[in-house]
């Protein structure tokens, strides 16, 4: 009998990037980690943000465990700069793997972590898992919200490659998703890359998902997305409290 492969661990990473506009949500994020007790690292790059004291505590007082990068650049249009922030991931997953992490989980800063990372079903052998969809449309083929690549060297070969592919339209919409799904046939027979547990990465908030998506204007318009948005950020909140008076 197979062990079950888990995530989640003191070994493992999630990869996180946020603008100013999703500095709240990265706060929820951060939030539902600490609920959930989570053990894993976060690696956060935040986009056009200023660095201050004040908003590490802040950052820290949420989440303890985190790594925090700051890029600033300037854009023609707020399209170039979500362009860049999808695209971003790329050299962000690069980046994070010449690091000792055993795993990396990507996710978009309005994810929900809900319960324990280790109850996400992962292949053995699988060197990437993501989400394929059933579409004529390649921009729809792949959905980059979450991610999960194994550090290993048949991974980084993939990364390389998807990095070279997307560097011509690296502020381009969607443009990361067609490259994935490019260089996934490319190297189908040199990676293995398979479909990722869909409890990861749930924008229907079934009850049982590990992980919600705030996927398009579902962060301001799905009551269960908002109602528990709300509930953690309360929760949180009342923790402070509690560690205050002890």
């Amino acid at each position: 009998m197979n062990t079950p492969y888990k995530i989640g661990t003191s070994t493992d990473v999630i990869a996180v990037i946020a603008d100013q506009k999703y500095l709240g949500y990265l706060k929820t994020l951060l939030n539902s980690l600490s609920l959930s007790n989570q053990k894993i690292s976060v690696y956060i790059s935040l986009v056009n943000i200023n660095k201050t004291v004040r908003l590490e505590k802040s950052l820290k007082k949420r989440y303890e465990n985190i790594y925090i990068e700051y890029i600033n650049k300037k854009f023609d249009s707020i399209a170039d700069k979500k362009g860049f922030c999808v695209n971003y991931r790329i050299p962000l997953i690069k980046k994070i793997l010449k690091l000792d992490f055993k795993n990396i989980l990507f996710l978009d800063a309005d994810s929900i972590v809900r319960k324990p990372l280790s109850e996400a079903n992962i292949s053995q052998s699988s060197d990437i898992e993501i989400l394929f969809r059933d579409s004529e449309d390649l921009r729809m083929k792949v959905a980059c919200g979450v991610i999960l690549i194994k550090n290993n060297v048949r991974s980084k070969k993939f990364i390389d490659l998807w990095e070279k592919k997307n560097s011509s339209g690296k502020y381009t919409w969607f443009f990361d998703q067609i490259t994935f799904f490019d260089t996934f046939i490319e190297l189908e027979k040199d990676v293995n890359v398979e479909n990722i547990d869909k409890k990861l990465i749930d924008w229907e908030f079934k009850k049982n998902s590990i992980i919600w998506s705030g996927k398009g204007n579902r962060k301001s318009r799905n009551l269960l997305y908002i109602f528990e948005t709300v509930k953690i950020n309360f929760f949180k909140y009342i923790s402070f409290l509690d560690e205050k008076k002890s």
